[in-house]
């Protein structure tokens, strides 16, 4: 069959030197455990499921590499058995672990991974789902596992299925959009302006944590309780001045570390959605690293 490769996005160029840098770990596997909570019926579920990648075609992407180029292409849909497993208090943290800790074959090879459980005291369970970040983001994870669920209660009911739902814009978009702005006036304006704002003879960036911990892929998070009055106060400020919450701690963390280290160059690292319209909301794929 012959394919038509398509180059990587930069989210993606991103996603793929982190994982060479840290070859054969799980560092770009996005994996979860999505627990249904009435009586399962095993076999529409795996039906479901392949549903699911069927119609989808971006979760069937493959990167293919050919002298030193990477590329990615749109493989064919073929009908799969789905892996079974039983939990019970004993196996449950070492089945947790081998579906969060998955590796997989970066080239030529599935990029997804199904698993559906039951709980051996009751006739509940669910799937896991592992896939890889250079195919998926948390976005187009979420909306799987929704399309998923939603699937399969179609069939339990027994009811004419809807792919209304189902995301109705092409990769191939994306790809092409970053392609036009890369080659164009404001591309080169943008990476004018960073330039001399990254300039390495006069940016010193602070970063929040010690050097030892900058060096690990390994996070941990501080918990802070603000009383139901503060974070009224801090809502109302917000939609006076048209923002999010989240920038506005973001906001406050930069002032922070600005006068803790004298420095006007502080360096914040965030996950975004980088979805700016309705159109990328309804693409499956990767839009962030």
């Amino acid at each position: 069959m012959n394919y038509k490769f398509l180059n990587l996005t930069e989210p993606q160029k991103a996603i793929l030197n982190t994982e060479q840098f840290y070859a054969n770990t799980s560092i770009n596997t996005i994996s979860a455990k999505i627990s249904i909570h009435s009586e399962i019926n095993f076999e529409l579920l795996q039906k479901a499921i392949n549903i699911v990648v069927q119609k989808i075609s971006g979760i069937r992407y493959q990167l293919h590499l050919d002298k030193d180029i990477v590329t990615q292409y749109e493989k064919e849909y073929n009908s799969f058995m789905i892996d079974y497993v039983e939990l019970n208090p004993s196996n449950e943290k070492e089945i947790l672990h081998s579906i969060t800790h998955k590796t997989f074959s970066l080239y030529d090879s599935p990029l997804y991974y199904f698993e559906v459980f039951k709980n051996t005291n009751n006739n509940k369970g669910g799937f896991f789902i592992c896939i890889h970040h250079i195919i998926s983001d948390a976005w187009s994870t979420s909306m799987l596992v929704s399309l998923i669920i939603s699937i399969y209660s179609q069939l339990i009911q027994n009811k004419t299925l809807n792919f209304e739902t189902f995301p109705s814009f092409s990769y191939e978009d994306f790809i092409n959009q970053e392609e036009k702005y890369v080659s164009s006036n404001k591309y080169l304006a943008d990476k004018d302006f960073w330039n001399i704002v990254l300039d390495e003879s006069t940016f010193e960036p602070s970063f929040i944590g010690n050097s030892s911990s900058a060096m690990s892929c390994i996070a941990s998070r501080s918990p802070f309780n603000l009383s139901k009055s503060l974070t009224s106060e801090i809502v109302g400020f917000c939609k006076e001045l048209k923002i999010s919450p989240f920038t506005f701690i973001l906001f406050l963390m930069g002032i922070y570390e600005s006068k803790i280290n004298q420095t006007s160059n502080v360096v914040l690292s965030t996950p975004i959605l980088n979805r700016s319209s309705i159109k990328d909301k309804k693409t499956f794929r990767t839009f962030c690293k």
